[in-house]
Order: C-alpha cells, then structure tokens, then sequence
C-alpha cells in the first residue's frame, strides 16, 4: 500500500473513533439517565448569595464572577432543600481552591480545607468535588454551602449541585467524565506502551530517543488530564497531592514534546526548541520556588506555563508547515493534522479558562491530544520497525554470505575463515581434512540441465552432512566439492565415519534409481605441513586419484532426468528424503505498520463504541421505584403509620381515627406483633389494615434475596395468624430499597409503598410545626409518614384530620388509593393510571 492509501486509510479510522466519541456524547444525556441507585436532580436554581458584608442577590447555577464575591472572605449561597427528596441522599458539587462548609438549618455537617495542614501555598487544593450526606429529615430545611477562597476568580464561581443518592452522585460523575476517562486512559497506555517500546529498541538500536521523548510527553501530559477528573480523587482520597501533580506534569510535559519535534521533524530552528526547553525548565523551578516560598501559587502562575505551551505548538506548527510545503515532505501530514486540531482545541479551552470556565480544563483540547498522541506515534513506531527491519534484514544478508543457498552448508568464505582460524594455532596436529568431489556434476548440468545436477548435489550434500554429524563440519568450496574440517582428529572414529559414509552411500542408491557416485580423499595434519593448506592438497590429490579410479560413463543419469522432470516442483530443485531445506522470510515493514496503523485506529473506534455503550446501558438499566404517591383527580390521600418499637401511644392513635371514622394502614414489624399481639388485633378489629414492614427491621438492601423473602413472608405469617388476612402491602425499613428488593416483593404479590410527605413526627416536631408540615405539602394522591410511637403524633393528628377533611379529603386506608393494575410508576414514585400516563 502506498502512502497515500495509508494517509487515508488512517484518517478514516480517526474519523470512525470521533464519529463514536461524539456518538456517545451526544446521544446519550446525562438527565436522560436512570442510575443503577437512585436518580440525581439538578439542584441549580433558587440560590441566594450573601456575601461578607452582607449584601445578597438570587443566582442560577453554575456562574462565575458573581459580583460581591472577594477573595480570602468567606461568601455562601443558601436555599431550601426539596421536601420529596426523601433520606441517605447526598449533595453533590465542585470547588476550585477553596475551603468549603455546608451547613443544614444551624448543623455544620460538612467542612473541607480548614484542617488542612499546609507546607506551603494558600489554598487546600485544585479541584475538588465535595458529596455531602444529608442529614435523615432534611427535607425542607435551609441549606448554606459557603466558601472562601484566596483567589479572586475562584471566590465569585458557584458550579452546579445536584442531589441523589452516594453511589448516585458518584455514578453520575463516572458517566459525565466517562469520555475524559477513556481518552487520558488511552494517551497513558500508548505512552507507556511507546516507552517499553523504547527499553527494547535501546538494546538493539541507536538514535532512538524520539520513543523516549514521545512516550514521556504521552504520559505527563494524560496525568494532567486524568487528574481534572473526579475518578482519581474517587481512588485517591488526596486532591491536594492531585493538584500538584497536575500542575508538575504540565510544566514539565513540554520539555519532551519540544525534544521530540526537534528530534523527528525540525530541520532548521533547533536554537529555538532548546530555548523553549530551558525556558520550560526555568518555568517549572520559578514557579515551584515562588510556591514554596509563598510568593506566589501555581493558579497565579499558571498562565506563564499557558503562554510556554502556546509557544511551542506555534513553532511546532510551523515547522511542520514547513516541512510540508517548503521540503515537499508528506510524512508530516499525520503530524501536520493532529497538532492542528490539537492547537486549536487548546486555544479554545484557554479562551474557556480566562473567560471564567474553569471547569474540566481541558475540555476540547483533550480529543485532539489524543489524535496527536495516536498519529505521531503510528509514525515513530513506523520508522522503530523499519529500523528493526533493517537490522533483520542484515543479519540475514551476513549469514548468506557464509552459506551456501543450495544446500544451506557452509560455503567458501566461512571454509577459509575456518583454515585461517586453524592456521594461526601452533599446535596442529589434531586437524584432518576430507575433501569430497560428486562425479560427473558438468557432464549431468550440459546434458540434462542444471535441475539434475541440483538432485545430485543435495543428495552428496545429505550423505556426507549424515556421515560426519557432529564430528566434522561440512562445506560446500565449490559447483561440486565438498570439504570436511575435523578439528580433534581421532584415527578410528574417522575410519568409522568414512566407512558410516560408504554405507549410507550405497542404501542412498539402493532407495533411488537416480544413484550418485562420490570419490574422497582425506588427510592428516603433519609437521612437513607449512600449513593447513598443504593438508587440503594431499587431501585433493588422494580424491582426484579415487575419482578417476570411480567415474564411471552415467547410465543412471537418464533416470535423474527422468525424475527430474516428473517433480511436481516443476522448476524448483528435488529435495531428498531427510533433508532438511531452510527459507528465510523477511516481513516488510511498511506493510506491518499499516495494518499496525489500521489495527491501533480500529481498537480505538471499537474499544470507546463497545466500553462506551455498555456503560451507558449499565448506567441506564431501569430503576425500580416504588409507590411514593398516586396519580388521582379525587382528593383523597392516605395515612400511614410504621409500628417498629414502643405501643404506648397505639391504642390513642385507634381512638383518636375512631372519632373521626378515619381508616388508615399500620405497617408492623414482625418483632412488634410478637410482642404486641392484642394491639395488632385491635388495629384489626377497629377497621385498619395492618401491613408489612419486615420480620425484625433490618436493611434490606443488604440482605440475599433469600433472607428478604424470608423477612416478607415470616411478618406476613404473623400478621395473618392474628388477623385472618394475608397483607398485601410493603413499606423497607427506613425507606431503603434496591432492584433486588422490589423484584422479591413483586415475586410474593405485594405492592412497596414509600411516602412523599413526611410529619417527621420521629423528631419530636412541634404539634403545630407537624400540622403546618403536613396540610402544606399534602396533595391529591399523597401519603403521608407517621409513626406510632412519637411523642407529639396524638396530638397533632386531631388537628391534621380536621383540616384535611376541611380542606375536602377524604382519608382512606393506601390499598384503596393505590391502583392495582394497569398503572406506571415514574421517575419521582407517583403512581400513574395507564389511561393517564397514554395521554
């Protein structure tokens, strides 16, 4: 393939990887998903800012620059939390050097930064991203979140806040920086993978550095940008050692990166490159000493490193302009068109920055370092294994120039290396040589061609390699001799070997009606000897006198022709039984790294696409919810009580619904109606359902689906025993519920039922705060939370009854307001009719 076809072969694949990324991004909405533990909501409008002095204004979330704000004074944005967000919910948000406190109603239940221990600098970290739990019962209360930071900029910037449950929150962070992930995750793994590269190629290949250089920029540069996400932090627990990191891996990231470009790519201005160097060098020590010595803080500095990187992507580009339009080097192009998009996306993201958005920095500039990082680094893997290549290719070359390609013996040149080697000893007395020469191999190459004369040369070639294995080491010294060196000379194994020799001769011919003759002669090394040299003529002379005593006129060779031509070979040579005939096989280069550059863009589009959609499906798997509320255009709503510990008040609380013929639910612990069986048939008798709210009161989410259906079945045997009726509503313990748990009491033909208004008569509450709490927020459909055992509950209940009822309602028990068939459940827990719900 050519390279223009590889060019755009390579484009293609990128294109197919953004055209995922943007898929994913774009298709699937944060708001749109329903997560595996509760859904989170956005938490963004009805703020108040209050600043130092007092002076306050309403904001939306997020906003930055908010006016009144001022550095190291402490500032906060307060407003009310929802009543229906239920409890174990966190608040979720992000601060950038900060301290931060969050107050509900008068409790402090959170603080970040004041315990902080400080060796140098002013504020506690970079980014960071605060979960707070909630407080059981905060519903409707004030919120204050307030904050103090030492900069300006960060002092007036208030990011959005959402509620949810923990591992909501934290999987909706996991979802909105998924795609940050994935790229800093990739651009680490091809840095690495480019510096192992590197530590192979350093043992075998010089003038390798642009591998190291690429491959350190590649990985300071991803940590940077891993460390703008929330994952880190989640793994780490140290955004202050985050926040150093981050801003050490991108002072120091360019000095690579320039060294890289002035390695590959400038052929003029390398002056410049090293100034950028050592300018990013003096970059790092300024500012990292200005830090240490509280002059000034890395946020405060930050914009020298920011005009650095600036710098070196303009010289850069222009070197690569230049490359490409004055030198008419298309081997740029890759790095031309991933440094462009890189630069700018990064301009764009520094506009962001000094406009006030300071969230996820590297927002754009992200996707093009990732098409940067991607197609340089196909090129210099490229160029590693032409280099490798190379290398095979002369190791091959070098050992053909001692072998001989037919018979893939040793040739001429390996033979006098050898004699030259034995020449240089003084002592060689030990050395015998055996010169062979195969018969009539002219005569065989004029008359039948030189396809015969191969057979017979391979079979000589078989023979002799057969005869003196591992004794003797054979050469191929011309078209039809053969030497034998033997080094350790002993008579009898010698003898032995020319006789081995004669013997597998004779069954060669025997085998083969294409039969060979070979003539030998061999000789020992003696003192009248100048040299080995000497040694071979007696050798040869011994040979040539057997020769001429053997050759024979050739009958045989009409049969060799015969053969010949009847291989299914066609023009190749015969291969005799037992021999052994090596190739050499040579992979181009060029053609490996397309599919190298195919391979990698291919994995990329695939990995993201596949990593992508099954975490979106993961995140987006259907959320279980129960029975919060009804859809109704009656009015009427439904009293609720949970009866888990004391009965002191139970037979007040029967009277009191009595007076005023109200039926309502009692939700029992299985424990309770062992202990307190005379009050649940009294519940019985006086009209009220009693129902399930587990055997012994446990966290049911925590429990095998086995234990939860025992803890069903085990309380609605109880009740039953007592009452005659099998209850047919659920209510969790403490409200806590997952998938597991709605599935087993669907699997027992029971309906779960949550609350959306909660007296909060568990705290104590008020008779008035109670009654003002629940006719404020009831609505047609509700039902409403009470316990049996609260304190002030029989006292507020009267004063509840009478002004529902005033209000129109009419009280029912919660099987006769839910619907039991043909009916949806909604994101927020309100049962809606299908008829309704198809509107």
């Amino acid at each position: 393939m050519n390279r223009p076809k590889i060019l755009y072969v390579q484009f293609m694949m990128v294109g197919i990887s953004i055209m995922a990324l943007a898929f994913i991004l774009f298709t699937f909405r944060v708001e749109e998903i329903k997560l595996n533990d509760g859904e989170v909501r956005s938490f963004n409008s009805g703020w108040l800012f209050v600043n130092y002095n007092g002076d306050s204004h309403s904001i939306t979330l997020p906003t930055h620059n908010v006016p009144g704000a001022e550095k190291n004074k402490s500032s906060f944005i307060t407003n009310q939390l929802p009543f229906d967000i239920g409890n174990n919910m966190t608040l979720s948000f992000s601060t950038y050097h900060a301290k931060v406190r969050v107050f509900v109603g008068s409790e402090l239940i959170y603080r970040f930064g004041y315990d902080t221990q400080l060796l140098f600098g002013k504020s506690p970290a970079c980014t960071a991203w605060h979960i707070i739990s909630l407080p059981d019962g905060s519903q409707g209360k004030s919120i204050k979140i307030e904050i103090c930071s030492p900069y300006d900029k960060y002092a007036s910037t208030f990011n959005d806040i959402t509620i949810g449950t923990k591992s909501a929150n934290i999987t909706n962070l996991i979802h909105r920086f998924f795609y940050s992930t994935v790229v800093g995750s990739l651009v680490l793994t091809f840095g690495i993978t480019l510096l192992l590269l590197y530590f192979i190629a350093r043992t075998r290949l010089k003038n390798n550095l642009a591998l190291l250089y690429q491959s350190l920029f590649a990985i300071s540069i991803s940590i940077s940008a891993l460390t703008e996400t929330s994952v880190l932090q989640f793994l780490t627990g140290n955004v202050l050692l985050l926040g150093y990191i981050m801003y050490f891996t991108l002072m120091l990231c360019m000095i690579p990166y320039l060294l890289f470009i002035k390695t590959v790519y400038a052929k003029h201005h390398k002056k410049l490159y090293d100034i950028l160097c050592v300018g990013a060098a003096l970059n790092f020590l300024i500012c990292t000493l200005m830090q240490v010595l509280n002059i000034l803080d890395f946020p405060e500095t930050v914009f020298l490193t920011h005009l650095i990187i600036a710098a070196s992507l303009i010289l850069s580009v222009y070197t690569a302009l230049e490359n490409l339009l004055k030198f008419h080097d298309r081997t740029v192009l890759p790095f031309l068109i991933g440094l462009g998009t890189m630069f700018v996306l990064y301009m764009v993201d520094m506009m962001r920055y000094y406009m006030g958005i300071y969230q996820d920095g590297a927002l754009f500039c992200r996707s093009g370092l990732l098409i940067f990082v991607v197609l340089p680094s196909i090129d210099t893997v490229s160029q590693y294994f032409s280099m490798i290549e190379l290398g095979m290719e002369a190791r091959v070359l070098k050992r053909l120039a001692y072998l001989d390609t037919l018979t893939q013996k040793k040739n001429r040149n390996a033979f006098e290396i050898e004699m030259e080697a034995l020449n240089s000893q003084r002592n060689r007395s030990h050395v015998a040589i055996v010169a062979f020469d195969v018969n009539n191999l002219k005569s065989v190459n004029d008359n039948y061609g030189h396809r015969c004369g191969d057979v017979l040369i391979l079979s000589a070639s078989d023979v002799i390699q057969k005869s003196f294995d591992g004794y003797g080491n054979c050469y191929r010294v011309g078209g039809d001799e053969f030497v034998v060196i033997i080094e350790d000379y002993v008579a009898n194994r010698t003898k032995a070997c020319l006789d081995d020799f004669e013997v597998h001769l004779r069954e060669y011919n025997q085998r083969n009606s294409n039969g060979i003759e070979i003539a030998y002669g061999y000789a020992v090394y003696e003192p009248c000897d100048k040299n080995l040299l000497e040694t071979l003529n007696r050798a040869d002379k011994l040979m040539y006198q057997k020769k001429a005593a053997d050759e024979k006129p050739c009958e045989i060779l009409e049969n060799i022709k015969e053969n010949a031509n009847r291989s299914p070979l066609g023009a190749h040579i015969i291969v005799p039984r037992g021999h052994c005939h090596m190739k050499f096989l040579i992979l181009s280069g060029k053609r490996l790294l397309t599919v190298l550059r195919c391979l990698v863009c291919g994995i990329l589009a695939v990995f993201i696409a596949v990593q992508g959609v099954t975490a979106i499906r993961t995140f987006s798997s259907q959320r279980l919810i129960p029975i919060y509320c009804v859809k109704t255009p009656e009015k009427k709503v439904a009293i609720s009580f949970d009866a888990a510990w004391g009965n002191e008040e139970t037979q007040t609380l029967i009277d009191i619904l009595g007076k005023y013929n109200v039926k309502t639910t009692f939700f029992v612990v299985g424990a309770w109606v062992d202990k307190y069986p005379e009050s649940v048939k009294a519940l019985a008798a006086a009209g009220h359902e009693v129902c399930n709210h587990s055997n012994t009161h446990p966290h049911m989410p925590k429990l095998v689906q086995s234990e939860m259906t025992a803890q069903i079945t085990e309380c609605n045997d109880k009740i039953k025993n007592l009452t005659g009726t099998s209850p047919i509503l659920f209510r969790a313990p403490y409200g806590d519920y997952n998938n597991a748990l709605m599935e087993t009491v669907k699997s027992v033909n029971m309906y779960c039922i949550q609350w959306d208004v909660d007296s909060l008569d568990w705290k104590n509450l008020t008779p008035n705060d109670m009654v003002t709490r629940v006719t404020t927020t009831v609505k047609p459909g509700s039902i409403v939370l009470f316990h049996n055992g609260a304190k002030n509950t029989p006292s507020a209940l009267p004063k509840i009854i009478e002004a529902l009822q005033g209000q129109g309602y009419q009280i029912v028990p919660v099987s006769q307001l839910i619907y039991k068939e043909g009916y949806t459940i909604d994101h927020t827990g309100m049962q809606v009719p299908n008829s309704t719900a198809n509107q």
